[in-house]
């Protein structure tokens, strides 16, 4: 309870401090001037807008005073938004699912200096590509692709990014991840790349980042007529990788990651 009533007092304060002051001014400029244009209704909505800014604002900053030891990192406003929508707007539910997630699921890792969890979820999502993609992976390895030039937001927001997948498929995936951690978003990687797979290995290295800078415009465009999207959102609830494989990868990873941190005498770098 005491815990509880040291990070409400945060939120409060900070808000207060710091983001009650802008957010006035942002509530006022979104309003009309007498004789604009804009409706009431799209007063109404800008006004909507600006109160759910102020609460993924509360979250962020609250989450950042009670626990400076990860503070905020890019992406954590992604999630942190689409733990709002989960909740119903109720910022407080969304906060303590958030700081859950943290701390449970190895997000700090993920979002504090150094950002561990991504280097391997790099690594492992080439491993996984070798097993289930291996064309794809070997024409990635022709033009000198690596999944750090294309995954990274995919791990950093969960697939929260509004340019990957649709919103209902991404809230689908969060709500997976709060079951089976990890292995739904390395599914779900595995998922994209078959969905652009043939689009990717018809260009080079310029191309397939044209692809991924925009994958849900890409696969807009193709949804109509192949229904993509109802695809991965069956995908989504049906292939998700395992424990036991991540455990696999990941004793793999950290072999390599000490190989890596000997010398050339031999002898462990301090």
């Amino acid at each position: 309870a005491l815990r509880v009533q040291v990070v409400d007092d945060a939120m409060t304060k900070l808000v207060n401090d710091v983001v009650g002051v802008g957010d006035g001014e942002e509530a006022r400029s979104g309003r009309s001037e007498p004789g604009s244009p804009q409706s009431p209704k799209g007063e109404i909505e800008q006004e909507k807008r600006v109160a759910k800014r102020t609460k993924l604002r509360r979250i962020l900053w609250a989450y950042a005073a009670y626990n400076p030891r990860v503070g905020y990192c890019q992406g954590m406003n992604m999630v942190a938004r689409a733990l709002l929508s989960i909740c119903n707007e109720d910022e407080v539910k969304a906060f303590w699912l958030l700081a859950g997630m943290i701390e449970g699921y190895d997000m700090s890792e993920m979002w504090k200096r150094g950002m561990k969890q991504l280097d391997f979820c790099f690594f492992a999502l080439d491993n996984m590509m070798g097993k289930l993609l291996p064309d794809l992976k070997q024409h990635f390895e022709g033009e000198g692709i690596l999944p750090s030039m294309y995954a990274s937001r995919w791990f950093v927001t969960l697939f929260c990014c509004s340019d990957i997948i649709p919103p209902k498929i991404r809230l689908k995936v969060l709500d997976i991840f709060m079951l089976e951690k990890w292995g739904v978003i390395f599914s779900t990687s595995i998922s994209v790349l078959t969905l652009v797979e043939n689009s990717c290995r018809e260009t080079d290295f310029e191309g397939c980042l044209k692809i991924f800078s925009n994958v849900k415009r890409v696969l807009d465009e193709r949804d109509e007529e192949e229904g993509v999207w109802k695809w991965l959102d069956k995908s989504v609830g049906e292939f998700v990788i395992g424990e036991k494989q991540i455990r696999d990868i990941q004793a793999e990873y950290f072999l390599e990651s000490s190989l890596d941190t000997v010398d050339s005498d031999g002898k462990g770098i301090n």
